[in-house]
């Protein structure tokens, strides 16, 4: 053998040898790791195998837990109704637990099965019990206590409710066609879209009931109180003439009640919150204490029926209230809301007006006499006989106010209406006293005002053009947007007048040099109204 060919048995020698020894490795590796996914595949199935053991065990326990308490329960009433108990037991028997806002108890489910099945809960306590939506058509539940239970949109229809206690219980949307409710106990229940028709309500108590959207037909048996109570509540009354009426009691809130006649109506402890009783009359209405009235409604009821003679109720509002006939003489009605009031045949002599909104209010018949009318806004008011002899009038506002013949005012005032109402246009009204006067907007054009007083006067967009103002006496009167251009205005005296750039003077005329005053740059103090009057 050659060097060459031994040493080529030596390389193939090694390479065999660590070939083989390459092999063994392997085997024994992967023998390893055979054995180790053994061992966990047997440690996963063991836990595995416990697992399933806990919760086998768990959910029979639970299943034998529920089964005992469901034997329990039906034995328990299968045995008290083998025997009809006395109504203490019974009561105990078909107790349902409070419900609380995150779904019904084992309790509640068992009893809500019962009742559906069964249909007899005479005399049961469910008070405060969750039977929304059931179907209880038919049910006897004569006598139960329902008081606060939840039976919202629950069918029942020809059910049996006679006595029943349902006080403050929810049957809203709830079906009761043919129910009979004969002396059931419904004070305070929300029956709102309830659905009455045929129903039997003979002597139900329905004290402070909602009857808001409940449907009732001629089949409907009603008591003559509630269903009058029923047509208020769903139809309003309006104008409607409820002298009398007994309603006493009952659920008015935010019903219609505008201009309806409620001589000696009966209203104690009726809920008339948020009301509408706007020129509503209230001369002798029965409210009490208990009676929900919001404030503005109240004062009117104590101004007409206890009278408000020299009573302070300055900046109050009683828009669009009826004070008819009401006392408020010498009453603080300084800057008070009185708009669309009626004070017909009012007593307002010696009244503080000052300031006050009269606008389109009634006071036919009214005495104002000597009553401060200073500022007050008469527009639109209808003074038909009524009396404001000696009345203080200065600035009142008396465009498009009613006055007639028989309307009693001084011979001044009845002036200044005569002139913001009809026009004084090329009228002579020369040495005439105007002195206060509110003639805004009033046409003077043309007019003889020579040596007239218009001291104090409101002849803000009067239109006086042409007009004759000779030695006539302006002093601080309201000149503001006036049209006097082509006026006379020789010897007028025009001291502490204010106008504004709106105001038109006649060609030339040096408004600042007459000791008029541009507005906003001197303001003047309050005049002296008295004076004026």
């Amino acid at each position: 053998m050659s060097v060459g060919q031994a040493i080529l048995f030596f390389v193939i020698g090694g390479a065999v040898a660590l070939l083989a020894a390459a092999i063994v490795a392997a085997m024994v590796s992967s023998g390893v790791r055979r054995a180790t996914q053994r061992q966990f595949d047997n440690q996963l199935k063991a836990q595995k195998d416990l697992n399933d053991e806990q919760v086998r065990s768990l959910k029979w326990a639970l299943q034998e837990q529920q089964q005992v308490q469901q034997e329990s329960l039906e034995h328990f009433i299968q045995e008290r109704a083998a025997e009809p108990p006395p109504p203490a037991v019974m009561t105990q028997v078909m107790a349902a637990p409070p419900v609380n806002d995150n779904g019904l108890g084992a309790d509640s489910v068992a009893l809500r099965d019962r009742l559906m099945s069964d249909k007899n809960a005479h005399g049961a306590n469910l008070r405060k019990a969750n039977l929304r939506g059931l179907d209880l058509s038919g049910a006897d539940m004569g006598d139960a206590n329902l008081k606060q239970a939840n039976l919202q949109e629950a069918n029942l229809s020809e059910a049996d409710l006679r006595g029943a206690h349902l006080a403050g219980a929810d049957l809203k949307r709830a079906t009761l066609v043919r129910a009979v409710l004969t002396g059931a106990d419904l004070s305070g229940a929300d029956l709102s879209h309830a659905v009455l028709h045929g129903a039997d309500l003979t002597a139900a108590d329905l004290n402070q009931a909602d009857l808001k959207g409940a449907l009732i037909d001629d089949e409907t048996q009603l008591d003559a109180k509630w269903r009058l109570a029923w047509e208020i509540v769903n139809h309003g009354a309006a104008g409607r003439d409820l002298s009398r009426a007994d309603l006493r009691d009952v659920d008015l809130w935010g019903v219609d009640l505008r201009a309806a006649r409620l001589w000696e109506t009966d209203l104690s402890a009726a809920r008339l919150t948020r009301a509408d009783l706007r020129r509503a009359k209230l001369w002798k209405t029965h409210i009490d204490e208990h009676t929900q009235l919001d404030d503005k409604w109240r004062l009117t009821w104590e101004i007409v029926n206890q009278g408000a003679a020299g009573r302070d109720l300055r900046e109050i509002d009683l828009t669009e209230s009826d004070l008819s006939r009401a006392d408020l003489s010498r009453a603080g009605l300084t800057k008070a809301n009185l708009a669309k009031v009626d004070l017909s045949n009012a007593d307002l002599s010696g009244a503080n007006l000052s300031g006050a909104n009269l606008t389109r209010s009634t006071l036919i018949g009214a005495d104002a006499r000597e009553a401060n009318l200073s500022g007050a806004s008469l527009n639109g008011a209808d003074l038909t006989r009524a009396d404001f002899s000696r009345a203080k009038m200065s600035w009142t506002d008396l465009r498009n106010t009613v006055v007639t013949e028989l309307t009693q005012i001084d011979p001044k005032w009845r002036l200044v209406w005569e002139i913001v109402n009809q026009g004084a246009m090329q009228r002579d009204l020369s040495r005439a006293d105007l002195a206060g006067a509110n003639l805004r907007d009033a046409n003077l054009n043309g007019a003889d005002l020579r040596g007239a007083k218009l001291w104090l006067a409101d002849l803000a967009g009067a239109d006086m053009r042409r007009a004759n103002l000779r030695s006539t006496d302006l002093r601080e009167s309201n000149l503001v947007g006036t049209n006097l251009s082509e006026t006379n205005l020789q010897d007028t005296n025009l001291t502490g007048a204010r106008y504004d750039a709106n105001t038109r003077w006649p060609a030339g005329f040096d408004a600042v040099l007459a000791g008029a005053l541009i507005r906003g740059n001197h303001p003047r103090a309050e005049p002296q109204r008295e004076l004026v009057d």
